[in-house]
Formats: structure tokens, C-alpha cells, sequence
């Protein structure tokens, strides 16, 4: 993995700087390359870190363990990240982790509605304004 710059054009022709985390893999038509992350426009990351931060996500998404410690900086973004990708796959994590919450703690599912339209407070409520109104909607009916 490694993290490519690319130059994007607004409509108005201002140029900027993207940037990417981009993997390459092997196929029978040859060398292929698709974006994992899109790092956004504001990565100001120094060029020398790139490559430690390709290495940290590769890392992080397949689970390995790094032998050596890297800087806190790259361990941040690396992190932040990383989250963008989770988010993608939100659904199936939730409902991945809602499977195994469910049988490691023997729990079935229930829902709970709450009827709020009927509340009523107990007491005078003369230092609440909200009880005050409730107590006049109440007279009102």
C-alpha cells in the first residue's frame, strides 16, 4: 500500500491536492491499483511519514501486531482513519456484534416504548416553568 496525491480541479479551474491509500494487487491483465482510504484534502502529514502510515493502516485492517513502535502522530491518523473504512461496513458490525452480545450473555431481545404523552408530575411544580405549563394544559382540557 501507499498513499498517492492527486490533483483535482474545482469548476472554477482552483487546483488542490487530494490524497489517497491506494493498494496494489495482481490480476490476469496485470497490475491493478484501487483506493482502500480517501485521506481528503486537508492530509498534512510530512511526505517521509507516508509510507509508515500506509504500513500502519495495512497493519490495522489485517490485524497484525507491528513490531516496532511508530510515531504518535501516524498512530492518530492511522486510527482516524481506519474508522472511515468501519463506517462503510457499519451494518454488518452492528449486527455482528449485536449476534455475539447476544450469546455470550444469554440475552433476548425486547423493546421497551415509552408513552410520554400522558405524563404527569407530582407535587406544586411552582419552581418549574414546564410543570407550571403542563398544570395549565391540563386545566385547559
Amino acid at each position: 500500500m501507499f498513499i498517492r496525491a492527486s490533483i483535482q480541479k474545482k469548476k472554477t479551474q482552483a487546483e488542490y491536492k487530494t490524497f489517497k491509500l491506494v493498494e496494489s494487487f495482481r490480476t490476469e491483465r496485470g497490475p491493478r491499483q484501487r483506493t482502500v482510504l480517501n485521506l481528503g484534502a486537508g492530509f498534512d502529514l510530512p511526505e517521509a511519514q507516508w509510507k509508515d502510515l500506509a504500513n500502519r493502516i495495512e497493519e490495522i485492517i489485517t490485524r497484525q501486531e507491528s513490531m516496532f513502535p511508530c510515531a504518535q502522530e501516524v498512530e492518530r491518523l492511522a486510527r482516524y482513519r481506519v474508522s472511515d473504512k468501519l463506517l462503510k461496513g457499519r451494518d454488518e458490525l452492528e449486527d455482528y456484534l449485536s449476534c455475539q452480545e447476544k450469546t455470550l450473555f444469554n440475552l433476548q431481545e425486547t423493546i421497551v416504548l415509552y408513552d410520554l404523552t400522558n405524563t404527569f408530575l407530582e407535587g406544586t411544580g411552582k419552581l418549574n416553568k414546564k410543570a407550571k405549563f403542563a398544570q395549565v394544559q391540563r386545566e385547559m382540557f
